[in-house]
């Protein structure tokens, strides 16, 4: 850095490189301390056996091993441990070069001109950074939004909430797929905020009576919320970094006990023979357990094969089968509408399988242990063992797996043959006692049995996090592209998110631009001509200021305001829309030769909006009824019309699970399972 005088991101990836070497040279000193530490304590215990043979004192010998033990341990803790200020550090310098490179886009993210910087100082302390909006989904919009704004609407702080939600969803997947903090992670999350403040009514209308400070306050906010959940993740490498570091304990130690205890090895490798067992066993049932959760998949991806299928069915679902109040989701947002119809298909599925493979997992469970103790007995009563001469722990197991494979169920018999333990020739240890090995074997293989509750709740956490695990990557196979037509608001059907300027953005179903806020500028009248109606095209746009106080903003046609504010819904090449977007005759309302399909897609829109304004209305706030549409009345059904009333009650269902949600779900299981099976000890007597 001095030498090079590296600046802007160099510098920033120069930290992250050296932070990744530190801890690799961490990882690698704390490995040579416990392998010296293991050979220091082997060569007392060869001497140790050279004088006292097999009185040697067990108990003395761990009690070293603990003590040289808490040295490493104490090392490894303070070596490792999080720092929540390092963490404060990295986030506040991603998202100020985010910042800095979103201003100098003046036309593209004026809403962030003037925002400022963060500072460290300004971020608090470590208290606040962790009492974040992280996992908040209420509340936000209240905190934000100063208590008495003249002209904003009762919603908007709902709205807010809304916002908030997304944004942490979108740091959330950025964060995941990147592993850490980036000046592109930062910049992805940046644009969501600005796409979802352009594309927001009652947003703009926020920005427009706030003004800045609001954006700068959700700057802020969502800044501590991705150093919370950056700390967060850390944490969770610590733990499971200490988690394989006291593993690594426990089979040092039965190393230890092993070479100590000579009069008594038959114990210890009896020991070791039923834990790999029991772990070799547990690894083919988690196994089974993400087979299960493939089936779900597989269910699921004949239903939403693609993003693009998975659109058309949301328009089906909602507009097609008249279903208002799913309308009415569709318009407040679809990405939402089509994960809680995913949500419920997955959900629905899922209850039948997973009452059906649990209930399997652990009766299979249990019975295996059974049977591999009761084989063993067998095998020493009948004297098989006794004259098999030089008997060894890889001997013993083909025995074992000879008399299983008579086993009538041939399932049980192949799951036992597969996971009966075997070693490599210099962990190949003789048994000079075979029935104490086998008494031994049998009481551990007995205690991993009794032990039922606890398998239970293994089972079902195990299945619990890969069923969580695997909805969330279909779901990321489903999702797609998150951005919504400027016109009519529908969501585009292509798979990856960041397909521009490769690809612009593609719908091929599109609405009435009501459906997405659109409004006449005299009397703030609905919008409704299709969005590929000529007409629609070439009526001119405007849209609030930029800064509070400032000129609004004018197009003379749509055409005009795609080119200027949204050229990823155009042909980079030709700065045409495409095929599935471009304007048409047959879209126009007096149009007598419009095929039969266009007219029913009018006809539905008609029909939706028709019934569901009263609701919509509810949430264009700025918007006013036309009453004097001459069709409202023909497509209107008795009885069936949504409410003002009602809308509240749609919001809520929309909202009742979202994929943040989900991933919580897989965050707070994945922290209460043990991947091994619990651990059994005994006394050396």
């Amino acid at each position: 850095d001095k030498r090079f005088s590296l600046m802007g991101p160099m510098r920033r990836k120069l930290a992250s490189i050296d932070s990744l070497w530190r801890s690799a040279v961490h990882l690698a000193l704390e490995q040579r301390s416990m392998d010296h530490m293991f050979e220091e304590i082997s060569a007392r215990v060869a001497d140790l056996l050279l004088e006292q043979g097999a009185s040697v004192n067990v108990q003395n010998v761990e009690r070293v091993f603990e003590e040289k033990w808490s040295q490493v341990m104490a090392e490894a803790l303070q070596k490792q441990r999080p720092n929540l200020q390092r963490v404060v550090e990295e986030v506040v310098w991603h998202f100020n070069a985010a910042l800095s490179k979103l201003k100098s886009q003046f036309r593209k993210a004026h809403i962030f001109h003037s925002v400022k910087a963060l500072s460290i100082h300004e971020v608090g302390s470590d208290v606040e950074v962790c009492s974040s909006f992280l996992l908040s989904k209420k509340g936000v919009g209240e905190a934000l939004i100063p208590p008495k704004v003249p002209g904003l609407a009762a919603s908007a702080r709902t709205q807010v909430d809304n916002l908030w939600i997304k944004l942490v969803d979108a740091m959330r997947l950025e964060v995941d797929q990147q592993g850490r903090m980036s000046d592109a992670t930062a910049l992805k999350i940046l644009n969501r905020l600005n796409s979802e403040m352009e594309s927001g009514d009652q947003l703009r209308q926020i920005m427009h009576r706030v003004g800045s400070s609001f954006v700068h306050k959700v700057f802020m906010e969502i800044a501590k919320a991705t150093m919370h959940y950056r700390f967060q993740i850390e944490q969770q490498n610590f733990q499971a970094r200490i988690s394989e570091v006291l593993s690594k304990k426990q089979q040092k130690l039965w190393e230890i006990q092993a070479r100590v205890d000579s009069g008594k090895r038959e114990v210890h490798c009896a020991k070791v023979w039923a834990k790999m067992f029991v772990d070799t066993l547990d690894g083919h049932f988690k196994n089974l357990v993400g087979k299960m959760a493939q089936e779900i998949v597989s269910h699921m991806s004949n239903i939403m094969t693609n993003p693009a299928n998975a659109c058309d069915m949301a328009i089906e679902r909602s507009f097609t089968k008249r279903n208002w109040r799913h309308v009415v989701m569709y318009a407040i947002d679809p990405t939402q509408y089509l994960f809680m119809e995913f949500h419920k298909e997955w959900e629905m599925f899922k209850e039948g399988l997973v009452d059906q493979y649990c209930q399997e997992l652990k009766n299979n469970f249990g019975t295996c242990l059974r049977l591999a103790e009761t084989r063993l007995r067998d095998l020493l009563e009948s004297g098989s063992l006794e004259a098999t001469p030089n008997m060894t722990m890889n001997g013993l197991s083909r025995h074992l797996r000879d008399a299983c494979e008579t086993l009538a169920d041939e399932s049980l018999s192949d799951v036992l043959c597969s996971c009966l333990p075997s070693w490599s020739a210099d962990a190949d240890w003789p048994l000079n006692d075979l029935a104490q090995f086998v008494q031994f074997a049998s009481v551990e293989l007995k205690r991993y049995r009794s032990n039922a509750r606890q398998t239970e709740l293994t089972v079902e956490r195990r299945m619990e996090v890969e069923i969580a695990r695997q909805k969330a990557n279909c779901w990321k196979s489903i999702c797609g592209c998150t951005a919504r037509c400027p016109g009519c608001g529908t969501k585009c059907n292509l798979e990856l998110e960041n397909h521009w300027p490769e690809r612009p953005h593609e719908c091929r179903r599109h609405l009435y631009p009501a459906f997405n806020g659109w409004q006449k500028q005299e009397g703030r009248k609905p919008f409704l001509l299709h969005c590929r109606a000529k007409a629609q095209w070439q009526i001119a746009r405007t849209r609030p200021p930029i800064e509070p106080g400032g000129p609004e903003r004018y197009w003379d046609n749509f055409q005009e305001m795609l080119e200027d504010e949204h050229p990823d819904w155009l042909d980079p090449l030709t700065r045409k829309p495409l095929s599935t977007m471009e304007p048409l005759n047959e879209y126009e309302e007096d149009c007598t030769t419009a095929p039969e399909d266009i007219q029913r897609e009018i006809e539905e829109n008609r029909r939706a909006w028709a019934n569901c304004k009263d609701a919509l209305l509810e949430h264009f706030t700025s918007m006013a009824d036309d009453p004097d549409i001459d069709w409202m009345e023909k497509y209107k059904r008795e009885g069936g019309a949504l409410d003002a009333e009602e809308f509240a009650s749609i919001r809520d269902e929309l909202f009742a699970v979202t994929p943040l949600e989900s991933l919580d779900i897989l965050e707070n299981a994945g922290g209460l399972l043990d991947d091994t099976m619990p651990d059994t000890s005994f006394d050396n007597r």
